[in-house]
Formats: structure tokens, sequence, C-alpha cells
């Protein structure tokens, strides 16, 4: 059996001192709410496709020595094969271990993406915990900071079931 985390760094770090054999990591950094976890299954199984404009707010530059970032996610070209390649370590795992650990998201094009992105600014959370990061660096991306409510909480897990099943 192999595992395959899909959550932040308190998932993936454990998971690291797994075996290659017993643990497969996406190489896409982590997520953190209920919505991010849905997008990437959706990505994963093809529900939905990253715009290249959109790549270096979903995905964010986290790793630990097992799970490197492909930075191909942030190149226009080599994204859809850096997608292929994250597709391929998804269909290779007959577990998956998911962690959600916040209702705060942010919205950007109908995508969740991440709170504190560092494609082109590595921010401390300190400094943008308050008014938020696309407020401060990235205003006119409009993006929309929201609190998943517990119905809407529920809805994505029920899809994230969905998807789980579906890959069997």
């Amino acid at each position: 059996m192999r595992i395959l985390p899909i959550g932040t760094s308190r998932l993936h770090e454990p998971m690291s001192l797994l075996s290659t054999y017993e643990a497969s990591f996406l190489r896409c950094g982590y997520v953190h709410t209920s919505g991010q976890v849905l997008d990437l299954l959706k990505l994963l199984v093809g529900e939905i496709d990253i715009m290249p404009e959109n790549s270096k707010w979903f995905f964010r530059r986290d790793q630990t020595p097992p799970n490197p970032f492909d930075s191909r996610l942030w190149t226009s070209d080599q994204l859809p094969e850096a997608i292929a390649a994250m597709r391929r370590r998804w269909d290779e795992c007959s577990a998956c271990v998911i962690e959600i650990c916040t209702p705060r998201t942010y919205i950007l094009d109908g995508l969740n993406v991440q709170s504190n992105p560092n494609s082109e600014r590595n921010v401390s959370y300190a400094d943008i915990w308050k008014e938020g990061y696309y407020s401060i660096y990235e205003p006119e991306l409009n993006v929309v900071t929201l609190d998943e409510s517990e119905t809407q909480i529920s809805e994505n897990i029920a899809s994230i079931c969905r998807i789980l099943d579906e890959h069997g």
C-alpha cells in the first residue's frame, strides 16, 4: 500500500519518515481548506484545469526532502507536464490521508488559492494574518476572502468522498 498525503506540513513531515514504497507525494506544496483539497482532487481526476496564470496562486512552494516542490507547476509551458506527473503519482497510491486545518479560504476565478503564496514574495504569516496577502500585495487580483461555513465544509467533504470513492 502506498499512501498519499494531502494537507499541510503537519501531515507531510511525519509522512516523510515513511519509505518511498509506503508514501508518495504530489510535489505541489500544501493545502489548508476543504475547498483547496476539493480543487486539488478535481484537478487530479481531470474535472478542472488550472490556468497557467493562476498556478502560482494555487500551488505554494512548500516541501520536505522526499517531497520537493515541482517548479514546473509555475511555468506555463511545463504546467501540463507537471500536472500529468502529479496524476501519475496519484494513480500509484492506494490510500489518501487528508488534513483540513482552516475554514478561511481565498477565491480567485472560482479556484481556492493559497492564503500566502510564496511564488513572488516569501512573506511571513505574521506580516499578513490580519489584512491578508492579497489585500496587501495583490489587490488588483480581487481575491475574495471568506470563511467556509459548516454547510460548505460538509458539502466539500461529501464531494471529496465522492472523488475518492470513484478513484477506488
